[in-house]
């Protein structure tokens, strides 16, 4: 055999190999999206309700929180200085998720486990906002193990809706109570809808009979100290 013949089996060879790596490669099942969570199922807390003080990034043990928080709820930015995971992931604080679905709570400072600003439900296998409505803090959150609500606004684009926005634990979306209807022109739940500084009140809350009770006011009216004073309540029921 002719060297040239030697040189041009190798090459057989080498590109044989080079076709059989790429073929198989080819193959095998796509890498899965970066921003595609897996959820164990069977640990953490999954599908529950979860405490303020458990679910603070830098202390939690749930590795499916930190996961959550890592993949979907954070900037990463390029600090011109060091920073700790508090102040990197501390600003978000998972208040619930299933394999499908998971509630969140901004906080205005990530130092205070008690600045929570607004709850909203995102979607796990995209991160993206799925929820209709929002759950605010300031207009008299309520939770207890398997229910989270308050008074909410809804800005459709041509209006604002006014009512209650409720989470019940295992359902697939929030559910909203319009009580536009209900208001006459000087009442409001909110002081400023469109700028959302809330002061609705929620009370009464009975889980058995599902039924509530929301605080109305008169936005031309105020106290001394410029509050809108409450003028009466609306029963709810869901």
């Amino acid at each position: 055999m002719t060297r040239n013949k030697i040189l041009f089996a190798i090459a057989l060879v080498v590109i044989g190999t080079l076709v059989y790596f790429f073929a198989g490669s080819h193959d095998s099942s796509p890498a899965p999206s970066p921003n595609h969570l897996s959820i164990t199922t069977t640990a953490g807390n999954y599908g529950l309700f979860i405490d303020n003080d458990d679910n603070v990034y830098f202390s939690t043990q749930d590795a499916n929180v930190r996961n959550i928080i890592k993949t979907y709820l954070t900037e990463q930015k390029n600090y011109p200085y060091e920073i700790t995971d508090a102040e990197n992931y501390g600003r978000s604080l998972v208040f619930y998720y299933t394999k499908d679905v998971f509630i969140w709570a901004s906080r205005s400072d990530w130092a205070d486990r008690n600045s929570l600003t607004s709850f909203s439900m995102r979607d796990m296998k995209t991160g993206e906002d799925i929820g209709d409505c929002g759950i605010y803090k300031e207009a008299g959150l309520y939770k207890d193990e398997n229910l989270l609500l308050s008074a909410t606004i809804i800005d459709t684009g041509y209006d604002i809706k006014q009512g209650v926005c409720l989470y019940e634990r295992g359902a697939p979306n929030f559910t909203y109570v319009d009580l536009t209807p209900e208001l006459v022109s000087s009442e409001t739940l909110f002081n400023d809808p469109e700028g959302r500084n809330l002061r609705a009140n929620i009370k009464d809350v009975n889980v058995d009979k599902r039924t509530l009770v929301v605080d109305v006011y008169d936005e031309e009216k105020k106290d001394a100290e410029g509050n809108h004073p409450y003028k009466r309540s609306i029963e709810v029921s869901y």
